[in-house]
């Protein structure tokens, strides 16, 4: 537990223990506190203690910010992005896997319209269907027309 409580976290760049108690955790160890450790009133302490607090945890929650930006830079550096448009035809990710060799996915299918948040809305059979562009691949595959 020790070592968890005065371990750098990587986000806020502070250990547990000084984002609680305001200061870096003492080594157990036979020294005695150093003159500068004492401070002269409760009330000094007081002030101090939580004027430490509030700028070591308005610098954490910065940095967790500064975290999450580079977090997401990293992984949007990895996705692909697809865009659909109305009459394209796309495979539908099915939901649980069915199986080792199992088909993944359904179709083609029909995209029928784009809606906010880039859902779509996609033809099943005779129905419709919203799904997330992420469950969807686009088809390669050219449409047979109906005679």
């Amino acid at each position: 537990m020790y070592n968890y409580n005065t371990s750098v976290h990587e986000a806020t760049k502070h250990t547990p223990y000084e984002l609680i108690f305001g200061k870096i955790a003492r080594i157990p160890s036979n020294e005695p506190l150093a003159s500068g450790d004492k401070l002269a009133t409760y009330n000094e302490y007081l002030v101090n203690l939580v004027s430490q607090l509030h700028a070591i945890q308005k610098n954490a929650r910065e940095n967790v910010v500064e975290a999450k930006i580079k977090s997401k830079r990293h992984y949007d550096k990895k996705i692909n992005p697809q865009t659909f448009k109305l009459g394209d035809q796309v495979f539908l990710l099915k939901g649980p896997k069915p199986g080792k060799f199992g088909d993944q996915y359904t179709g083609p299918h029909e995209v029928l319209e784009i809606l906010n948040r880039n859902n779509v809305r996609i033809k099943i059979k005779k129905n419709s269907r919203v799904v997330h562009p992420n469950r969807l691949r686009i088809s390669h595959i050219k449409p047979t027309p109906n005679n």
